[in-house]
């Protein structure tokens, strides 16, 4: 960690290490900066830049077309989460309008059917370059996220197959209201086919002073066991 920065920064590159003597070096780290602030940034070898930018250019091109476009693929439509969130749809707290617009996608599950939320097929706009770029971006922070539960397993002083397999297990009945439930007793079939992780792309169009002003304090924020913001 970096005393120049608000918040603690962590360097996770020691992750892709075999050496698990590395990954506990990161794990103090995570430890230290997660019980002393909560917030932290990270950096690594691990992050692609360049599938960033594309994933900024392509959702640019998304959010510049029209509303009723969009509105062909809204995320009240989906039974698991995903599609197009207009401005407005989201508020967390009374009197505020929230600003901003959002594609929500989560892991496409193409299995057998479960009635669960956020797990079933992904609702795509009928963009094939647009579904190519956010799905190689999704997969990128999830790889980088499964490297980091491992991580906590180790700062928690847990073998890591055990933990993962708590985490990866998780009913994803359990996220009917965003809160964490691990149980050991449901039938699996694959467990890493059937985590109900999410990812959002947000574009805040230019406002006026007199709309930021209702702008929601609580933007942004979502309950979840990990959430990583480029």
């Amino acid at each position: 960690m970096q005393d120049k920065y608000v918040l603690p920064l962590v360097d996770i590159s020691l992750l892709n290490s075999p050496n698990l003597d590395d990954h506990m070096q990161v794990a103090q780290a995570l430890d230290q900066a997660c019980k002393e602030v909560g917030f932290l940034y990270l950096k690594g070898d691990q992050f692609k830049p360049a599938l960033f930018a594309q994933l900024c250019d392509i959702a640019k091109r998304y959010f510049a077309q029209d509303d009723a476009l969009k509105m062909q693929n809204y995320i009240g439509k989906s039974l698991n989460h995903s599609g197009y969130v207009p401005i407005g749809e989201e508020q967390f707290s009374s009197n505020s309008y929230d600003l901003k617009e959002s594609y929500d996608v989560n892991y496409d599950y193409q299995g057998s059917a479960l009635n669960y939320p956020l797990l079933g097929p992904t609702q795509w706009p009928d963009d094939p370059a647009f579904k190519r770029h956010v799905s190689q971006y999704y997969q990128h922070l999830k790889a980088i996220g499964h490297q980091l539960f491992r991580c906590f397993a180790l700062a928690l002083e847990s073998k890591k197959k055990p933990f993962l397999m708590h985490i990866f297990n998780m009913h994803p009945a359990s996220y009917a209201s965003f809160t964490i439930h691990i149980t050991l007793k449901r039938q699996m079939q694959k467990a890493s086919e059937r985590i109900p992780t999410m990812s959002a792309l947000l574009y805040y169009s230019p406002q006026p002073p007199v709309y930021k002003s209702l702008l929601s304090k609580a933007n942004g924020l979502i309950f979840l066991c990990l959430k990583i913001r480029w």
